[in-house]
Parts: structure tokens; C-alpha cells; sequence
């Protein structure tokens, strides 16, 4: 089994998220061969994320380089060769590696509310999950009340970009998604039957 898992609470994806767009121009580089240094100058000197901002360019540029170092080498390869929806739960994947908390945010929440058949995820049942996690660990009780607001923003996007809520006016539907082979594949080689609940299969 991987060790890489991160398993530290982390504020960071409130400034990093999902950057799907970055990572898959990150990817092409990378599989068309392109070194480190050159990727660099293609990001910041050239402005391949499209951004003005170079710090944001470097920060993104980082993250993406980190998630991608999170996943074996043909994952990589197949967010640059498959469609739109594998390649983001591709992605998802990297971030479910890199972020405890959106880990426990799938399995706690989202997977325990379709076993219970509550197809419904409902802000103050974040705010209340996310409360107890301030009151669990002593780095999270640390985070102020804006970071918490922006860590609950990121988790929600998150969650939708991957194809797991769609929002319905106040309230976020979950939905089951249909998780590639490659993925189950790498799952069962590589991780512990908790990742199955982060996927949301039952």
C-alpha cells in the first residue's frame, strides 16, 4: 500500500482549487517531454495559465506539480488521454490523496448520506460536520472563521467539479458517479477499502 497519503490538515486548497484547466496543460507538457525548468518558463514566462498574476501562476504551478507526484505514472498519463469526466476524478483522486479533510468530507458526510438514503447535503450540516472537526484536532481550531468559510467553499466546489453535487437552490443533490476501471483498479492495487467510500461506491 502508498504512503504517500497526506495526512495532516491542510487550509491550503482555500488558495489551490480544483485547477483542473492548469493541470492538464501541466500534463501535456509533461508527457510530451518537457523538463521541469522548461515547464516553468512556459507558466510563468510565457503565461500558459492565462493569468497576469506571477505569484499565482508559481502557487498554482506548485500545486499542481504536487498533486501530480501523488499519483502513479499512468494516472498521469490518462488526464491528458481521457475524456473530460475520467480525467477529472483522475484529478479528484490526486486531491483525495493531498487533503484529509475533503477525504473525511466524502466518506463522513456525502457517504454516509446516501447510505441513508438522504440524497440532500444541506449547508448547516457542513457547518455543524466542520465544527467538530474544530473541536477534534488543535491545528483546525486554529483556523479562523473566514478560513473555515473558504475551506467549506472549496470542499463544495470540489465535490461539484468532480461530478459528486449539483447544486439545487440552497441545498447541494449528491450524485452517484460512475468511477473508470482504471480507477477501481488502482484503488484495489494501491489503497485501503476507505478510498471506495470516498468515491461514493457502495
Amino acid at each position: 500500500m502508498k504512503t504517500n497519503e497526506i495526512t495532516e490538515y491542510t487550509a491550503t486548497m482555500t488558495g489551490n482549487p480544483f485547477l483542473y484547466r492548469e493541470t492538464r496543460i501541466v500534463v501535456k507538457m509533461v508527457c510530451a517531454g518537457y523538463d521541469d525548468g522548461s515547464i516553468r518558463d512556459e507558466v510563468i514566462n510565457r503565461n500558459a495559465f492565462q493569468c497576469d498574476k506571477k505569484n499565482t501562476n508559481l502557487k498554482h504551478l506548485a500545486e499542481v506539480k504536487l498533486r501530480l507526484s501523488l499519483l502513479p505514472a499512468d494516472c498521469v498519463k490518462l488526464i491528458d488521454e481521457s475524456d473530460t469526466e475520467t480525467s477529472r476524478l483522475i484529478l479528484f483522486y490526486a486531491l483525495l490523496v493531498r487533503y484529509r479533510l475533503l477525504r473525511e468530507f466524502m466518506a463522513e458526510l456525502l457517504y454516509e448520506k446516501l447510505l441513508l438514503m438522504e440524497p440532500l447535503l444541506r449547508i448547516p450540516e457542513v457547518d455543524i460536520w466542520l465544527a467538530h472537526k474544530k473541536e477534534q484536532d488543535d491545528k483546525v481550531t486554529t483556523w479562523t472563521e473566514s478560513t473555515m468559510k473558504k475551506v467549506k467553499q472549496v470542499l463544495l466546489k470540489m465535490a461539484m467539479e468532480s461530478g459528486y453535487l449539483k447544486k439545487e437552490k440552497s441545498d447541494y443533490r449528491i450524485l452517484n458517479v460512475m468511477v473508470p476501471k482504471v480507477l477501481i483498479d488502482e484503488i484495489q492495487r494501491n489503497r485501503d477499502d476507505a478510498y471506495r467510500k470516498y468515491f461514493l461506491i457502495r
